[in-house]
């Protein structure tokens, strides 16, 4: 770019591409005609436009004959009261921006511009208008009003990260340093202005967000395996080790056990020898549970696995385990429990054969949907047999289609739960096979919920085809809106043909229409502005003026009584967090230790992974402060998982957070119910436009945050979560015996809208939650849908663990055998919607409503 000199870069991985930050020295308002850019940032004391000899304003006035004065009497939006910015109308076309975004700050604000200068980004986003953008700026706020040069640009640089990473379309950033360039040399022009605390900032701020230091480097391998056993185990090792021999007889095995040394940080060896394996096979039995050096080596592999960013983890589940930990139970396993030889054959063939995939080293963030299906096939595994068949069906009609059979499709080692979410995120289209079984099941649930989200969002849609199989006696709400197809399970064959057909050439051209692949009539569902709406709603019942005002007195119900256990692994309320988010895991932990020092508040941090993920399974509430850097976050990932799991039988067990926006994918980050957000104008409106603040008793006991909003949100945060937690103890709520979806029904959001909230929720006994429109998990009618009990749900002084023991794995092509997915699908039964009218008259004794499906109508 003309009249600038480029000093240093960031790139920027986001999901909708490359972003970058520019560093640069020289004069902005020497910018080309050429390259036009969208936006130029200024900034300014409040109300104060003075074309002062130093300032970025008298410089464009001056060379430019640009008044920003004059613009600011004819602005385009002025939202200086909400966010201290407003935004100019287009500029004339012979100038090198198309508009003026200035920042104002106050003389005397709560809150530094540093703080703030996050809001200047989110102003980007009725700008640019979701299209890609280009924005110039100067250090802002270190002329006339004297900021720190390298406090304001971590300042900038952290809030377009962190906005980039959120969605926000801002594919270039130019940050430049007012200083004609000595002889062409940047050094020589740094040290003549003093910048070098700048350059080395900014260095600084490279090493931490540029994606090259992300992206994993190469390792020599040097072992095929690395097997982790209990020593109690070495009758069934031996056999493993003859197996992986007789179908490769040069296999590189490194089994010698490796004793945890108590005197090392961390276990080095352990670390190097398994990040020189392709894969590493544990052996999983009790005594390997009992074993601490195993556990470790379990966790072990686990930090291998996100370092190297593939799946190195291969479970070999041998023994049944009674309460195995959850985080293990999500991991891909291979279940040889059953025909233990034969099993353990099949399973070290198929885990040789896994040698020969080639493993990418790439970075991906926030496991955006790279991998790309046409079709995601939904059903519950008591019904395997016709997926099965319309998997054939399928593959007859387009060999070349890509379709998502879990059977085929979840690798050992993956995080199944996951591989689910994100592969429904990277499906052209969702058919669900409706049976009652598939409604039944939570997860089944889930599945559509999640496709139901995407199918009516404004951008990104998938498809989703209902496709029912039998008569249905419920639907949950809003599944009966999606158009639906049934078959008639006489001619099952016949009917699933013309409607695989039917998908195959809508596939080929979207432009085919047929009843399946109707235009939505619904309006478009834009989740973040549901939440918001239902987030304002909550905060106007709970808050009104006669009855309670805001900031309340927070009860002291938990400053009274006996003080709860200390243990790691059974807390009151768990804080999940990403390190960049630390001060505001610091500010909550603050607050809840003032304001209820019985209960027992851990932050998820541990030793091991072992340590941490016990802390999530063991809470009564989990808290996720959501964040981009959360979202990008293997660790927290994992932990928020594990939480989703116990979450389909622990009523709100978890209580988002939303710190910052979080990106369009992973979509089912959106659909986790979510009381707070300090991205609410709410906030904003109370700290700035009635000057709310916090109780000066509140003041004397939290760090100072910056920004009064956030502050005012999390203290709203902290209210809501201890009153639910007071409200549960009074009514010493027991878990559910059936499972139900962790994934809300957007359908539920939109009703809770329009009805009194109390009606969206299952909380009948639960006054405090009826009034909350957050609370939209399902009714306890709807419940009596959702599945038969299941069998290994235990209950341990209020906590709940769901045993995932006894899950039967099924068979898959190509690298091993699926476990986790029937046992999880399967023990709760996984079924779907239906076609048809609501029966006036139901045929069913206890008055359960049914619904007659149609014959398939789909045929051109």
């Amino acid at each position: 770019m003309s009249g600038f000199m480029l000093v240093n870069s960031i790139k920027v991985l986001t999901q909708t591409g490359e972003c970058e930050i520019q560093l640069c020295l020289g004069d902005i308002t020497k910018l080309d005609k050429k390259d036009k850019v969208d936006v130029i940032f200024v900034s300014a004391f409040h109300g104060d436009y003075a074309c002062t000899p130093t300032s970025l304003i008298g410089a464009l006035n001056r060379n430019l004959r640009l008044h920003v004065g004059s613009l600011s009497r004819d602005k385009e939006e002025d939202l200086r009261q909400l966010y201290s910015c407003w935004w100019s109308k287009p500029l004339p076309d012979n100038l090198p921006y198309r508009r003026v975004l200035c920042f104002e700050t106050k003389l005397f604000s709560q809150s530094p511009p540093q703080e703030l200068i996050g809001d200047a980004f989110r102003c980007l986003v009725p700008i640019l208008k979701n299209e890609d953008g280009t924005v110039i700026s100067s250090l802002l706020n270190t002329g006339n009003q004297g900021y720190a040069k390298e406090v304001m640009l971590t300042g900038m640089v952290e809030a377009a990260v962190r906005w980039m990473k959120a969605g926000l379309p801002l594919r270039l950033l130019k940050i430049v340093l007012y200083a004609p360039t000595i002889e062409g040399d940047p050094m020589k022009t740094a040290e003549r202005y003093d910048f070098e605390g700048t350059l080395l900032t900014f260095d600084e701020l490279k090493e931490k967000y540029d994606m090259q230091y992300m992206i994993p480097k190469q390792v020599k391998v040097e072992y095929d395996f690395y097997l982790s056993y209990s020593e109690t185990d070495e009758k069934v090792v031996k056999e493993i080790i003859d197996k992986l021999k007789s179908n490769k007889e040069d296999v590189r095995i490194f089994h010698k056990r490796q004793v945890l040394d108590k005197l090392s940080y961390w276990q080095e060896d352990m670390y190097e020898v398994m990040m020189k394996s392709s894969r590493v096979i544990t052996v999983l039995t009790p005594s390997y549970l009992q074993s601490t050096a195993c556990l470790e080596q379990y966790n072990i592999a686990l930090c291998c696995n996100r370092t190297a960013h593939r799946d190195m983890l291969a479970p070999f589940y041998v023994t049944t385990i009674e309460n195995m930990p959850t985080y293990m139970g999500l991991v891909q396993y291979i279940d040889c429990r059953s025909n233990g030889e034969e099993k353990i054959t099949e399973a070290c063939y198929q885990i040789i054969v896994s040698l020969s995939v080639k493993f990418t080293r790439s970075l991906s963030i926030m496991n955006s949907s790279i991998v790309k299906y046409d079709i995601f096939l939904s059903y519950c595994h008591k019904e395997s047999d016709l997926a099965q068949q319309m998997v054939k069906i399928l593959q007859g009609l387009n060999p070349d289609l890509k379709i998502f059979f879990d059977v085929q499709e979840l690798k050992t080692g993956k995080s199944w739960q996951r591989s689910l979410y994100h592969s429904i995120d990277g499906s052209e289209c969702l058919v669900a096979l409706m049976t009652n079984n598939y409604i039944r099941s939570a997860v089944c649930q889930e599945e559509y919920n999640l496709a139901m989200l995407k199918h009516y969002a404004p951008m990104n849609r998938l498809k989703l085809i209902p496709f029912i199989t039998e008569e249905l006696s419920y639907l949950p709400p809003g599944f009966e809106r999606v158009p639906q197809v049934s078959a008639d399970m006489s001619c099952f064959e016949e009917d699933a043909t013309k409607f695989c057909s039917s998908i195959v050439d809508w596939l080929a051209d979207p432009s085919v229409q047929t009843e399946a692949f109707q235009k939505n009539v619904e309006e478009p569902f834009e989740i973040t502005e549901s939440w918001e709406k239902l987030r304002r709603s909550r905060f106007d019942k709970t808050f009104d003026e006669t009855s309670c005002s805001f900031p309340p007195e927070v009860t002291d119900h938990f400053k009274k009584g006996k003080r709860s256990a200390r243990k790691a692994d059974s807390c009151d309320i768990v804080l999940s967090f990403n390190e960049q988010d630390k001060k505001y895991a610091d500010w909550m932990l603050a607050l809840l230790g003032h304001l209820a020092p019985k209960l027992n508040i851990q932050q998820a941090k541990g030793k091991t992974d072992h340590e941490r993920l016990t802390m999530i399974e063991g809470a009564k509430k989990v808290v996720p402060l959501l964040s981009p850097d959360y979202i990008e976050s293997p660790e927290q990932v994992e932990e928020i998982h594990v939480a989703i799991w116990r979450a389909r039988t622990c009523k709100d067990l978890i209580f988002p957070i939303h710190l910052h926006s979080i990106p369009p994918r992973p979509a089912y980050f959106h659909l986790l119910r979510c009381p707070v957000s300090l991205n609410d104008k709410l906030w904003t409106e109370l700290a700035v436009r009635k000057n709310l603040a916090l109780p000066k008793s509140v003041r004397k006991v939290v760090p100072n945050l910056g920004k009064p909003s956030e502050e005012l949100a999390l203290y709203a945060a902290v209210y809501y979560l201890l009153k639910e937690l007071v409200q549960e103890r009074l009514e010493n709520v027991d878990p559910w015996e059936t499972p139900r979806p962790a994934l809300l029904n957007i359908f539920h959001l939109e009703g809770s809208q329009t009805s009194n909230p109390s009606d969206s929720g299952n909380n009948s006994s639960n006054q405090e939650t009826e009034e909350s429109p957050e609370d939209v998990t399902p009714s306890e009618e709807e419940a009596k849908g959702q599945g038969e009990k299941v069998e290994d749900t235990e209950v341990d002084d209020g906590q709940v663990a769901t045993s995932l023991n006894d899950r039967p794995g099924h068979s898959q092509r190509g690298e091993d055998t699926a476990a986790g997915g029937d046992e999880v699908k399967g023990e709760e039964g996984r079924s779907g919607s239906q076609d048809g009218e609501v029966d006036p008259n139901p045929s069913s004794e206890d008055g359960t409503k049914k619904r007659k499906g149609s014959k398939t109508c789909i045929i051109m």
